[in-house]
């Protein structure tokens, strides 16, 4: 068995519906679900789109004399996978790691220069439409309108929404986490301790790490967290 695109996003809606009450974070996990495979060949020349879209985002930006970093964090991404084998770097623990540091910072410049310009009065709307450019950027088009129909709907619903290390990193490494644990119950496995160890793993380690998010998710509730935000910035 093969993950497909759709098991990847289904499994990150149901993961991050459990935990999260803005359909913002719920949109994040589902870029994170799809992002791990950018890796693969078939995809080369448009991770290398991606590059180029970012040099002529830190051009433009420097040439209006605004911070250019925004680019740069885009080509670094691209980077990530264009030096990266298919089911290799990208879908380790180191790696979803900086591939959510990357898109939390990707993120953070964004909604800071559109403020910082007062395009947008409210901070949602602002944040919302990086979001979905960055899905545009990550999100295999066949889920593009999910992730659209997820922001407009927090859009209407929330008057503010607070972009944080912890509100916005979250949700993208759950669902890079779950694209990981859903390819461990196929025949080629992951190897998720690169690049300390090459050795792969199967459904077993799919299983347990079901199974501790399982513990962590009862953690929360338990202990009366309103969700997950609330219980990592008691945690920290």
């Amino acid at each position: 068995m093969i993950s497909s695109y759709k098991e990847h996003t289904i499994f990150a809606f149901i993961l991050s519906l459990i935990i999260f009450q803005n359909p913002l974070a719920i949109a994040l996990a589902i870029i994170g679900a799809n992002l791990p495979d950018f890796d693969h060949k078939i995809k080369r020349l448009y991770v290398v789109l991606l590059s180029l879209t970012g040099a002529l985002i830190s051009i433009i930006l420097h040439y209006f004399n605004l911070p250019f970093y925004l680019g740069i964090v885009i080509i670094v991404i691209s980077l990530i996978f264009f030096f990266s084998s298919h089911r290799g770097f990208t879908h380790s623990f180191l790696g979803i790691m900086l591939q959510s540091l990357a898109i939390w910072l990707m993120l953070f410049l964004a909604s800071q220069l559109l403020l910082e310009l007062n395009l947008f009065n409210a901070k949602i709307v602002a944040i919302s439409l990086i979001v979905l450019f960055i899905a545009i950027l990550f999100v295999n088009k066949k889920v593009l309108f999910v992730v659209f129909i997820l922001i407009m709907f927090s859009i209407w619903k929330f008057n503010t929404f607070h972009i944080s290390f912890i509100t916005s990193i979250i949700p993208v490494f759950l669902g890079l986490l779950s694209h990981m644990i859903l390819d461990s119950f196929t025949p080629s496995g992951v190897r998720p301790f690169i690049p300390f160890s090459n050795k792969k793993f199967y459904k077993n380690f799919g299983i347990v790490m079901i199974i501790i998010l399982a513990i962590i998710f009862i953690l929360i509730f338990t202990n009366n967290f309103d969700n997950i935000f609330d219980f990592m910035n008691n945690f920290f």
